[in-house]
């Protein structure tokens, strides 16, 4: 009898491990389950801190085209940054498209999946144009201010989720000057500076008067050529073949030397001086278009307002006056900080 309950407790004691071990395994599940819950709440967070909010309604394949266009966010006229390819995100303009002057948003569906398409014109790109998802774009605001702020939220996490989003974010070398410039000229046409670049977005008219007329002229100098063509056969048939090439060779000669001498003025060889002037006002103006890239530099308002402040307050040490300038600068609205760049020196080889 006493063997028997040795057993008996041996397999209940048992039981109670097995059961035990189920329920680690399952508290092991539901921690693990937890835990990718969060990493993804995570990395949706972190993607949502750097890409526009504002496009979350306009990718639901739930809504109709109506509503799509309904809920869009985006305004003709304002300002964007759109990617495209393997380009960065790029300044430019909502705009009507030039082959539907009364369109510039519509909604593309590819199967099931709807996409609402916004057409842009790009900076500093000769006037190109194109038709853009709406969530391949970030609403432009402060401008470049914005735009390193969402590059520097970047993680490894949303490199590793949204590749091509975080690529966008940043700016290859090689294009960099480019970009740069057309970053220049829609800061200039945010805060009304230079509202130039936009003669690049108006659609180019062709005159059709103009064209006729030019046709015209081709044609008839097309029968003009014909003509002259067929009397120089004709010509050439009824007089002996020799002294005729010797007469159009000599009446060729001296009309070339004719033209040269009261067509063809004189070239004067380059002069060195006019070279060097004409290549340093070529810098010049190149210079002039850095200095409107060059982003607001602390360093260029601290400077000019350094000895300032130290002549009010002579108690004052420099890193004190260097901290409150700081302060100011930090409170300072963008068009401000826009006085204070740093310039592009050049160089006078004469």
């Amino acid at each position: 009898m006493e063997h028997e309950e040795d057993e008996h407790s041996g397999e209940s004691s048992l039981e109670k491990h097995d059961e035990s071990m189920e329920l680690d395994e399952d508290s092991a599940s539901e921690e693990s389950e937890s835990s990718n819950a969060d990493e993804s709440k995570n990395s949706s967070t972190d993607v949502s801190m750097v890409n526009d909010s504002r496009n979350s309604t306009l990718v639901n394949n739930a809504l109709s085209s109506e509503d799509l266009i309904k809920n869009s966010t985006w305004e003709l006229g304002t300002l964007a940054w759109a990617r495209m390819s393997i380009y960065p995100f790029w300044p430019c303009m909502i705009t009507h498209d030039p082959n539907s002057p009364m369109i510039y948003q519509k909604v593309q569906t590819v199967g099931k999946s709807k996409t609402l398409m916004i057409h842009v014109h790009f900076f500093n790109d000769n006037g190109r144009h194109s038709w853009i998802p709406s969530h391949h774009m970030l609403h432009f605001d402060n401008g470049i201010e914005d735009f390193r702020k969402r590059a520097s939220l970047v993680t490894d996490i949303i490199r590793k989720k949204e590749p091509k989003f975080a690529a966008a974010l940043t700016i290859k070398p090689n294009i960099y000057g480019t970009w740069q410039k057309a970053v220049a000229e829609a800061m200039d046409v945010l805060y009304e500076i230079d509202m130039s670049p936009l003669e690049n977005f108006k659609p180019r008219q062709k005159d059709s008067k103009t064209n006729a007329s030019n046709n015209n002229g081709a044609i008839k100098k097309r029968k003009r050529k014909d003509d002259d063509t067929k009397s120089a056969k004709k010509h050439l048939k009824q007089t002996d073949s020799n002294d005729d090439s010797r007469l159009s060779t000599n009446v060729s000669n001296t009309d070339v030397e004719s033209n040269l001498n009261l067509e063809t003025p004189p070239v004067s060889p380059p002069n060195e001086d006019d070279l060097r002037a004409a290549t340093f006002q070529k810098q010049k103006r190149i210079s002039k278009m850095i200095n409107k890239l060059q982003p607001p530099d602390f360093e260029v308002y601290y400077e000019r307002n350094f000895f300032t402040i130290r002549d009010q307050h002579t108690d004052a040490t420099d890193e004190q006056v260097r901290e409150y300038l700081y302060d100011v600068w930090q409170s300072m609205a963008p068009e401000e900080k826009s006085k204070y760049r740093s310039t592009y020196k050049i160089e006078n080889h004469s």
